[in-house]
This record gives C-alpha cells, sequence and structure tokens, in this order.
C-alpha cells in the first residue's frame, strides 16, 4: 500500500480513521468508464459500507452511478493507496461533514471489462449523466494535465490514476486476454 501521510496535519486530525472507498478502472475496447469534471477524472465507485466485503461494494457502486454489468472474471485489485486529505478538500457540505470524520481516504483500485449496460439504480441521485465512455488516450491526456498541475496533497493519489491509465493503455490486449 502507497501512504502519503500530510506531516503537517493538526494532531486532531492524525487519530481519525480513513474512509474505504473502491474506485474502477472499467474499460470496454480502447475506451473507459471515465467523466472529465474539469479539475479531475471521476471514475466510477464509492464507499464502503461497514462489513461489506470490498469487491461488492465496488459491483455495487458501479452499477448504482453507471448500471455497468463487469465481466465477473475481469476484476482485478491492483493498488490500494491512503492519502490525507487538506483542509481545502472539504469544499461543499457533503465533503466537510466527510473531513470532519474521516482523514482522509483508503483507495481500492480495481480494473475491469464492461460487458454492457443497465439503467442505474442509485438512490443518492449520483448515477451518471451524458457521455460515461471516454477513449484511454483522452483519459491519459486528461491525467497528465491534471498530474503536471497536482499539489502536495493529491499528487500520489493523481500519480496513481495516471500510472493505471497509461498501464492500460498500453497493455489493455494483453492485460485482459491473460487467461
Amino acid at each position: 500500500m502507497i501512504n502519503y501521510i500530510d506531516s503537517n496535519a493538526e494532531d486532531a486530525r492524525k487519530i481519525l480513521p480513513y474512509r474505504k472507498v473502491a474506485e474502477c478502472y472499467l474499460v470496454k475496447g480502447n475506451k473507459i468508464l471515465a467523466q472529465d469534471q474539469g479539475h479531475f477524472l471521476s471514475l466510477p465507485g464509492g464507499g464502503i459500507n461497514k462489513n461489506e466485503k470490498i469487491i461488492e461494494a465496488a459491483k455495487r457502486e458501479v452499477y448504482e452511478e453507471t448500471g455497468a454489468i463487469i465481466r465477473n472474471s475481469s476484476w482485478t485489485l491492483i493498488s490500494t493507496i491512503r492519502w490525507d486529505w487538506h483542509k481545502e478538500w472539504a469544499n461543499n457540505a457533503k465533503r466537510k461533514e466527510r473531513y470532519n470524520k474521516f482523514r482522509g481516504e483508503e483507495v481500492y483500485s480495481f480494473v475491469g471489462q464492461v460487458e454492457k449496460f443497465e439503467n442505474p439504480t442509485s438512490i443518492e441521485e449520483d448515477d451518471w449523466q451524458g457521455e460515461i465512455m471516454m477513449k484511454l488516450s483522452k483519459a491519459k491526456d486528461i491525467m497528465t494535465k491534471y498530474f503536471r498541475n497536482s499539489n502536495q496533497y493529491t499528487a500520489v493519489y493523481d500519480c496513481t490514476k495516471f500510472t493505471i491509465i497509461s498501464l492500460l493503455k498500453s497493455q489493455i490486449v494483453n492485460f485482459f486476454n491473460k487467461s
């Protein structure tokens, strides 16, 4: 596991737990399930509930947000990182609430292959709207830009995203044809 520990964090924040989340890098052909949010690349995923298996949380979040069905044999945990949130990260009500409860995130990153799409089932109104697939080359270009503009707080997280997308782009055929 990669850890980014903010040595300047207030002592009170250092005792807070990390929020466990699943994040998914899901491909179909030469495209990835992702959306450019203008200052970060959004991938499907979200919080892992207490007593929920990490892979089940990943599947649930992907289906709720996008309606994507992922080929079961393709799910692979590829990385786990921890990163601390900085005060500026808490820029809306939802984030402020999380900032007060958690130190940062423990991110479990999965890769997989999209089999098909159905209607999303989100009850939190966080289902994805608009174009949800983009070419891997575009995702890599976007992450190159965001990684270059990373600050000390987001650099490890952005580097992880950039690396996984770059690997998928260059190894897509080999990675999913391993069996």
